[in-house]
């Protein structure tokens, strides 16, 4: 799996929206995976997972597999009537170095996932427990909100949702979004001293505005 060598503090203050914006407005989860409280953020190389039902014996092979640095992404085929993950297996990602989870499935224990800051993006929430039959894939690339995720690729999570880039793409597309931090710090200048968005970016005007 190749190691995407950047911090969230490196992308210095970049979105998800940058980020997707920097590649072609592509690469977005569908907006039904979301932070399971406000303030997570992940970025890291994806370990991709895909289980089977309600069962989760996958999720627990993947985390001892994982390398450090790593973000599971777990494809379930959207099954949502299980809570797939909790603090235990958190606890044990913490512990083994990963660094967070995304899936397409469900998970509880949200009031202790938010006290451990430990960032899970799902896509819903569900206390029903889970089977432990099922070994499934892990390290094989899945589809996961609508988006294709190999091993390796980078997976960057904050509020605004979840954005994957093609690990051979990954540090031209985080260049260009850093860049396009800077230009709107330049362009709310402008805007505090009373141009308008209409007048920054050149967009034409009717002939009843002119």
């Amino acid at each position: 799996m190749a190691a995407i060598g950047i911090s969230l503090t490196e992308l210095h203050g970049a979105t998800t929206g940058n980020v997707c914006d920097a590649q072609g407005q592509t690469g977005e989860m569908e907006p039904v995976i979301k932070p399971v409280f406000s303030s997570a953020k992940v970025l890291g190389p994806a370990y991709p997972v895909r289980s089977t039902g309600a069962d989760n014996l996958a999720w627990h092979r993947a985390i001892e597999l994982a390398p450090a640095g790593s973000v599971l992404v777990v494809a379930t085929g959207a099954y949502v009537r299980a809570g797939f993950f909790g603090a235990v297996m958190a606890t044990a990602c913490r512990a083994r170095g990963i660094a967070g989870l995304v899936t397409d499935g469900a998970c509880r224990d949200c009031d202790d996932l938010e006290t451990m800051g430990f960032p899970v993006f799902a896509a819903a929430l569900s206390p029903c427990g889970t089977s432990k039959l099922d070994y499934g894939d892990v390290g094989v690339t899945v589809e996961c909100g609508g988006v294709t995720v190999r091993p390796g690729d980078l997976v960057f999570g904050d509020r605004d949702g979840v954005v994957v880039v093609a690990a051979e793409q990954a540090e031209a597309v985080l260049a260009r979004a850093r860049a396009t931090v800077e230009r709107e710090a330049t362009i709310r200048e402008q805007l505090s001293q009373g141009l308008s968005t209409m007048d920054i970016f050149g967009f034409p005007r009717p002939a009843e505005d002119r």
